[in-house]
């Protein structure tokens, strides 16, 4: 694959993962024809509830000091600053490799030894805004904000998880 192309895989791979888990939970998924700046839209069944989602995917780093990952996300100021009647949903969608594959998988399959796995944290914009706006993430001079989200296990028990985001 062109390196070029690795972050488009990479980031239509988060969008697809977050809208199968919306999906799993009874939720409508509706992609637009041209993309304007929002990845897909949800809605309930009774169209109560709609909401613009804006995807942001990134990989996972393993923290040696603990079990724990960290990742980092770009935002665009000017979408975060947008308000629209659709209120917007960030997703920030983590992928990290840690586990061995459950399944065997034909060679012809270019996969790892290892088994991806997806983490993430939701936040409506107007709640992101006001932590950027209190000095959260890092502004850079072509108008983007690089943030520091860590995922970190903290019980364990029936063997699932339950995990902490901490946002810096």
């Amino acid at each position: 694959m062109k390196a070029g192309y690795r972050a488009m895989f990479g980031g239509r791979a988060g969008e697809l993962s977050v809208m199968s888990e919306f999906l799993e939970v009874g939720w409508q998924v509706a992609q637009p024809l041209i993309d304007f700046g929002d990845d897909f839209y949800l809605l309930d069944d009774e169209g109560q509830s709609i909401w613009r989602v804006q995807v942001k995917r990134s990989s996972l780093k393993r923290l040696i000091t603990r079990d724990a990952w960290i990742g980092q996300f770009r935002l665009s100021r000017e979408q975060l600053e947008q308000e629209k009647a659709v209120e917007l949903l960030y997703v920030f969608a983590g992928r990290r490799v840690d586990t061995a594959l459950p399944v065997l998988v034909p060679p012809a399959f270019p996969l790892t030894e290892s088994c991806p796995r997806w983490e993430y944290f939701l936040m409506p914009r107007h709640e992101l805004l006001c932590y950027v706006n209190a000095g959260l993430g890092r502004r850079r001079d072509n108008g983007r904000i690089d943030l520091s989200l860590t995922f970190e296990k903290l019980v364990v028990r029936s063997g699932e998880m339950s995990w902490a985001r901490r946002v810096g």
